[in-house]
């Protein structure tokens, strides 16, 4: 059962529904990614949090790209995307056996807690 707890969530369970039915009705073919964060550094060791849900530039281009280059068999599917980070709190399993999808970097091993400054 989907329970979004914002409205960020009722917009994503919107779309990935609105996929399926497309999908299912008229033959499109639908790839739905829950991606963690993609930050503009490319650095997750601003924050401990940031350590578990990192998804790095080099990562998001190669599941965009499985994802465009599904077989037509693969007709719709919802994928967590984040690289292959120690804390991760989001299985990328299913990523990796349906899409083939292999991160090539990860967050975690390493981290200093520091001060972070916004830039505005």
């Amino acid at each position: 059962m989907i329970r979004p707890y914002s409205y960020y969530g009722v917009a994503k369970a919107y779309g990935e529904a609105l996929g399926s039915y497309y999908n299912d009705y008229h033959g499109i073919n639908s790839f739905h990614l829950r991606i963690g964060w993609v930050l503009e550094t490319d650095d997750p060791t601003f924050s401990p949090y940031a350590l578990s849900l990192w998804l790095s530039h080099r990562d998001t281009a190669q599941i965009i790209d499985l994802c465009i280059s599904a077989p037509d068999s693969h007709k719709y599917d919802i994928f967590n995307a984040t690289s292959d980070n120690m804390w991760k709190i989001f299985d990328i399993q299913h990523a990796k056996d349906a899409l083939g999808y292999k991160p090539e970097d990860a967050a975690g091993e390493e981290f200093e807690l520091r001060e972070y400054k916004r830039t505005t």
